[in-house]
C-alpha cells in the first residue's frame, strides 16, 4: 500500500510533527508521499528527503531570532511582559516591511533544506499556497517545480499573513497555505497515496472532520493544547515533540491512553470493570459525558477506566510526558495530593454550601479533602454524591477511586 503523510499548519506547534516522525521511524513505517501546509510544508520538505536527523537538529536549535528580526512571541501575555524598547523596534520593523522581518527564516530554510536531495528523493512532495489579494488555493507539486523556486514556494506556504509578509514568485503574490487547505489530505491522495496519515495541529477543531472516521485515513491530533502558533520557547518545543511521539505510538497501538500514556496490560481489566460499573450505576449522565468528552474513538470498559484515571491525574497535575504503568500512575496520584484537614467541617454542610466552598479551593486541595475523608472512613450523603457527580465529576471519580463511593 502506498502510504502518504499530510502535515498540517500551526507555526511553532510544528514541533509535534518532529515527534510524529520519530515514532514513524521507530515503527518502521515507510511513506511514498508527503504533503504539507505552512510549517508542515517545511517539515515535510526535510522528511521527503527522509532526513530525520536534520529535522531534529532544526527544532533542537530553533530560536525566535532565527525566525524574525526584532522578534517577539506572538502571545498576549508575552507581549505585555516584553521590553517596551524591543516592542517598539518590532512595531517599527513590522510597519517598514509590511509584516515581520523574516529574513532569518529565509536563511533558516536555505540552511536546512537540501534541494538536490529533495528533488532526487523517491518521495512525492506537494505543498499548499494561497494567492493574494484574491484568496484562491493552489497546490504545488514540488517535483514539477523549477529547482530555483522550491525554497520560495516553501516560504510562501509558511508566510502566515498578516504576521509574515506576502511572498512574491514570478510576479504572483502568495500567502500561507493554510488559507487554502491547512491539512492537505486531498493533495496526498492526488499525488498517488492510497492511505494517508494526517497530522493535524489545529487545537480548536478538526481541520478535516470528514476524514476522521475514513478508513483510508489515520488521523492524528493531540488531546493537549499545543500552545500559540508563534511561541518559540525550548520547553514548549520539547513538550510538543514528546507529545507528537507519544500520540503517534498510541495511534498505532503501542500504548494506550488519551491525555496520558499507559503500557498495555490486561492486569487491570477486573478493576476497570468494577469501577466503571460503579460509575454507570450512579445514573448521572454528566459522569459519562466527562469520560467521553472530546474523545473521538469508540471506548471500551478498559479505555473508559483509563480516561477515568486520566481525569484524576489531570486534576492533581501529573506529568503527561511520561509512560506509565497503572500502579505507578495511581501511586503518583497519591503522592501529588495535598492533604486537606478541613474536611470535617465541609462534610457536615449541606450540599449547596459544600459546592460553594469547593469553588474557592484550588483543585489539588479539593482532591486532598476527598482523600482525607476516605482515609478516615467517613461517609458522604447521597445528596453530596449527586452534587459531586453533577458539578465536580473529577471529585466523584476520586471518591470512587479511593473507595469512598462503591
Amino acid at each position: 500500500m502506498k502510504i502518504g503523510i499530510a502535515l498540517g499548519s500551526g507555526g511553532s506547534k510544528g514541533a509535534y510533527q518532529v515527534g510524529f516522525f520519530q515514532a514513524l521511524n521507530e515503527l518502521k513505517i515507510k511513506y511514498k508521499v508527503i504533503t504539507g501546509a505552512s510549517i508542515g510544508a517545511l517539515n515535510g520538505a526535510i522528511m521527503a528527503s527522509e532526513d530525520l536527523a536534520t529535522l531534529e537538529k532544526l527544532w533542537h536549535n530553533i530560536e525566535l531570532k532565527k525566525i524574525m528580526k526584532h522578534g517577539i512571541n506572538l502571545d498576549l501575555d508575552e507581549i505585555l511582559r516584553s521590553d517596551k524598547r524591543e516592542l517598539l523596534k518590532f512595531i517599527a520593523s513590522y510597519v517598514k516591511n509590511k509584516g515581520i522581518d523574516i529574513s532569518p527564516f529565509k536563511s533558516l530554510i536555505e540552511e536546512f533544506l537540501d534541494v538536490d536531495k529533495l528533488v532526487q528523493s523517491p518521495v512525492e512532495f506537494g505543498v499548499t499556497v494561497a494567492t493574494y489579494p484574491k484568496i484562491s488555493g493552489k497546490d504545488i507539486n514540488i517535483k514539477k517545480t523549477k529547482k530555483e523556486e522550491i525554497s520560495q514556494y516553501l516560504l510562501a506556504s509558511a508566510s502566515c499573513y498578516p504576521a509574515f509578509p506576502v511572498t512574491v514568485i514570478n510576479g504572483e503574490q502568495y500567502i500561507d497555505g493554510a488559507y487554502h487547505d491547512r491539512l492537505p489530505i486531498d493533495l496526498a491522495f492526488n499525488l498517488g497515496a492510497e492511505h494517508v496519515i494526517a497530522v493535524d495541529l489545529n487545537n480548536a477543531q478538526f481541520s478535516h472532520p470528514e476524514y476522521v472516521d475514513d478508513s483510508r485515513v489515520t488521523y492524528i491530533r493531540s488531546y493537549h493544547n499545543l500552545g500559540p502558533f508563534l511561541m518559540i520557547r525550548r520547553e514548549i518545543v520539547a513538550k510538543n515533540t514528546r507529545l507528537g511521539y507519544l500520540d503517534t505510538m498510541k495511534k498505532f497501538g503501542k500504548y494506550l491512553g488519551y491525555k496520558y500514556t499507559f503500557k498495555i496490560t490486561s492486569a487491570f481489566d477486573a478493576i476497570a470493570k468494577r469501577i466503571m460499573n460503579i460509575v454507570e450505576e450512579a445514573g448521572i449522565e454528566e459522569l459519562n459525558f466527562a469520560i467521553k468528552q472530546k474523545i473521538n474513538d469508540t471506548m471500551t470498559t478498559r479505555t473508559k477506566y483509563l480516561r477515568f484515571l486520566e481525569i484524576i491525574g489531570e486534576g492533581v497535575g501529573l506529568d503527561p510526558l511520561k509512560i506509565y504503568e497503572i500502579p505507578q500512575f495511581t501511586q503518583e496520584i497519591e503522592q501529588a495530593i495535598t492533604p486537606n484537614l478541613k474536611h470535617e467541617t465541609w462534610i457536615k454542610k449541606r450540599s449547596s454550601e459544600q459546592q460553594f466552598r469547593l469553588r474557592s479551593m484550588k483543585p489539588n486541595i479539593r482532591f486532598g479533602m476527598i482523600r482525607q475523608i476516605a482515609k478516615e472512613g467517613l461517609t458522604l450523603t447521597q445528596e453530596t454524591k449527586t452534587m459531586l457527580g453533577l458539578h465536580y465529576p473529577e471529585l466523584f471519580f476520586a471518591a470512587v477511586h479511593f473507595g469512598l463511593i462503591n
